[in-house]
């Protein structure tokens, strides 16, 4: 597994120091495919990706579609970035920004 991003760091954190185990996990491929985070409720998985920029990309919804053929009914997912609105992506991804989290 590779080291967590800061903001992935955080989210555990904030479960940690309440003294809980984070219902969260991370996915990758051996194709390269990753996604930072799984947040799980309800045997549910919803994927969480991090990226360091301003200028959303489509190809940015890439990994999420291993988790498709894994789970083809799975929620919606989100790439938290630097953009200033949330934007749709695909119909199951969405950039949002930073600061609405």
């Amino acid at each position: 597994m590779p080291p967590l991003s800061a903001p992935v760091t955080e989210v555990l954190k904030s479960w940690w120091n309440r003294g809980k185990q984070p219902p969260a996990s991370y996915y990758g491929d051996k194709d390269g495919k990753e996604i930072d985070l799984l947040l799980i409720q309800d045997q549910v998985f919803y994927p969480v990706a991090i990226k360091k920029s301003a200028s959303p990309r489509r190809e940015w919804a890439q990994p999420f579609v291993a988790l498709d053929r894994l789970r083809p009914d799975r929620p919606e997912g989100g790439v938290v970035c630097l953009c200033r609105q949330r934007l749709p992506l695909t119909d199951k991804v969405t950039a949002i920004p930073v600061g609405l989290l």
